[in-house]
């Protein structure tokens, strides 16, 4: 493509994704059309700087236009993984020198690629790792000083902050994972490498084939694995290592944060028992919201979950409602609203001290949901 119609390019492009629903957006999409105009926005993102024509400006903001307008598509990470992959995070720091030349809304709009769309997409591993290598790259090369001497700057630093942050936090990941026997009447503890899983859901533990057989014919297990036929795997799942990690994440965070959630409860929970409440992380927004939920009565409500999605997470309410002294029940939301639930060990339990004490993450205990 000829630089001097890459703008006309993506204009076009535009037009043809600006109804959100139609089926050509959906086509383009997955015809890697973020990845292709990010890769014309790396080749803009030099030229801008040295030929200084007024055609590679527009170029660049229709660029910008587009993947701040089709990046963020429900239920779908590999956009922005694509679009980071190809270099949108080198190509914004290069732009930046020009963006004093943008109008107010279409600065806005390039600003929030990084501090609303890229920020809201870190808590998933995959994502995390593409920026750290990206932003790693950048740290030492000359668009450091780009970005630093830009308007972008204050967005920028805010951006990195958070990305050393989550990636810091992958080592959580990295901590030996704890199970429980998913037969009600058993429930022993241990690593999860000792337990067998079930191979239909690929989530269940047994501690032994005969926990499994009871869990199959007594329990309700059976009913649930039967709505995996119905579950077709495609590029919108998140995948496995992913739902893990932000399990993991959460827990991490909820412990991280339990003088703020003791605050909490005794504002708006005074005469409730903190180990009969909900702990909701909320990740779309940045910085991440912690909030507290009564857990009698607590219902899992997304209206996008499948079947088996519901039954899972339901399963876990009634085990947390059951046994309150033992459990406390965490809720995250994450990119557009999706629902999730982990059950951990009781969080208020055994605390050191009024911020928290010691956090033993070997001791923890996750039970995932989807």
């Amino acid at each position: 493509m000829e630089s001097d119609w890459i703008g006309a390019h993506v204009d076009l492009l535009s037009l043809f994704c600006c109804i959100g629903s139609h089926p050509l957006r959906t086509a383009l999409l997955r015809a890697n059309a973020v990845q292709v105009v990010t890769t014309a926005l790396v080749k803009l993102s030099v030229l801008v700087n040295v030929s200084g024509e007024l055609v590679h400006f527009f170029a660049m903001r229709a660029c910008f236009c587009y993947l701040s307008s089709c990046l963020d598509i429900p239920d779908d990470i590999t956009l922005v993984l694509e679009s980071v992959g190809a270099g949108l995070l080198q190509a914004f720091c290069d732009c930046s020198t020009q963006f004093s030349k943008l109008a107010s809304e279409d600065l806005k709009n390039v600003l929030d690629i990084v501090q609303d769309i890229v920020s809201r997409y870190l808590i998933y591993r995959s994502v995390i790792e593409a920026v750290d290598n990206a932003v790693s790259k950048i740290e030492r090369g000359p668009q450091k000083g780009r970005v630093d001497a830009s308007l972008a700057k204050t967005v920028w630093d805010t951006f990195c902050e958070l990305a050393h942050e989550r990636s810091a936090s992958l080592v959580v990941a990295g901590v030996p994972q704890n199970g429980l026997c998913d037969n009600k009447m058993c429930q022993k503890k241990g690593y999860i490498d000792e337990f067998r899983q079930c191979t239909v859901c690929l989530n269940a533990l047994y501690c032994s084939k005969a926990c499994q057989k009871i869990a199959w014919k007594k329990g309700n297990h059976k009913q649930m694995c039967s709505q995996w036929k119905f579950v077709k795997p495609d590029r919108s799942q998140i995948s496995s290592l992913d739902r893990k990690f932000i399990k993991r994440l959460a827990i991490h965070d909820a412990r991280s944060h339990l003088a703020h959630l003791r605050q909490l409860a005794q504002r708006d929970f005074l005469i409730v028992s903190c180990s009969d409440l909900v702990v909701c992380i909320d990740y779309c927004v940045v910085p991440t919201v912690f909030t507290l939920k009564q857990l009698r009565g607590y219902e899992y409500q997304y209206d996008r979950a499948l079947p088996t999605y519901k039954a899972q997470n339901t399963e876990l309410v009634e085990r947390a409602q059951d046994d309150p002294a033992s459990f406390t029940l965490i809720e995250t939301t994450v990119t557009h609203g999706r629902v999730s639930l982990i059950l951990s060990d009781n969080l208020f339990r055994n605390i050191d001290s009024e911020y928290g004490g010691c956090i033993n993450l070997d001791a923890m205990r996750i039970i995932f949901g989807l």
